[in-house]
């Protein structure tokens, strides 16, 4: 069981913001959104990370 920060306050509280940032993080002019995070089953998770790596590439 992961016990990272940001796993124990989705499993609490899935609501989030998500909001346009540069590639430092910081937050830029833009629309915020209101959405529900949830942690990926082990399938789920693979077919995110293969989506992500065949856009991106390997990281």
């Amino acid at each position: 069981m992961n016990t990272a920060g940001k796993i124990k306050r989705i499993r609490n509280n899935g609501h989030v913001l998500l909001a346009p940032c540069d590639r430092t993080g910081q937050t830029i002019l833009g629309k915020e959104i209101e959405a529900h995070a949830h942690l990926l089953s082990k399938s789920e998770f693979g077919q995110a990370h293969a989506s992500l790596a065949a856009k991106y590439g390997e990281q």
